[in-house]
C-alpha cells in the first residue's frame, strides 16, 4: 500500500471519528437546551418564513445548508447551533436568541 493511501484511509478514519464526535455535541447540546428551555425554535422560523412567504429551500441557500438536513433539524425540537441561529437570524432579519434570553432573564429574576 502507498504511503498516500494509507494517509487517506487514516484521514477518512479521523474525519469519521470527528463527525461522531460533532453528532454526539449536538445531540448533548439540544437535550440541555431543551431541558431548560420549552422553546421550539425551528417552529418559530418555520413560522417566519411561512409569514414571508419563503420556503426551507430558501433558507438552506442562504445559510449555505443542505434542505432536507436543515429541514429535519427546524422540524426536530432540538436546539440549533450558535452559528446556525447566528446564520438564520441574519437572513431573515429577525434576532431569533432573544427568545432564549427572554427565558434567562426570567430565570434569573425568579
Amino acid at each position: 500500500m502507498g504511503r498516500g493511501l494509507f494517509v487517506l484511509i487514516k484521514f477518512t478514519e479521523v474525519f469519521q471519528s470527528l463527525t461522531v464526535l460533532i453528532s454526539i455535541y449536538e445531540q448533548l447540546h439540544a437535550y440541555f437546551m431543551h431541558k431548560y428551555t420549552d422553546i421550539h425554535i425551528g417552529q418559530l422560523i418555520l413560522e417566519k418564513l411561512k409569514n414571508e412567504g419563503r420556503n426551507v429551500s430558501w433558507l438552506a441557500k442562504q445559510v449555505s445548508r443542505d434542505r432536507s438536513s436543515l429541514h429535519r433539524q427546524l422540524n426536530n425540537q432540538a436546539c440549533l447551533s450558535f452559528d446556525l441561529l447566528f446564520r438564520i437570524s441574519r437572513a431573515l432579519k429577525k434576532d431569533f436568541f432573544r427568545y432564549y434570553s427572554h427565558v434567562l432573564e426570567q430565570q434569573i429574576e425568579s
